[in-house]
């Protein structure tokens, strides 16, 4: 799966979790590596460098 993904990651979903959860978002999703963009923040506040990382994320899906 790993090498799967090196050759590029094309997320279908972007999802903002908490920094301190345990739970793989990629396990709760039932999804692989690379399947997913996760940004994990303290307390799932979204600023200028999560929200652009996000942006930039979705957009990257859209191109390729």
């Amino acid at each position: 799966m790993v090498r799967y993904a090196s050759a590029g990651q094309f997320p279908i979903a972007v999802i903002l979790s908490c920094l301190d959860s345990g739970v793989p978002v990629e396990d709760v999703f039932d999804k692989g590596i690379g399947d997913l963009f996760v940004g994990r923040v303290a307390g799932n506040v979204v600023n200028t460098d999560v929200g652009g990382s996000m942006e930039l994320a979705a957009r990257y899906r859209r191109l390729n």
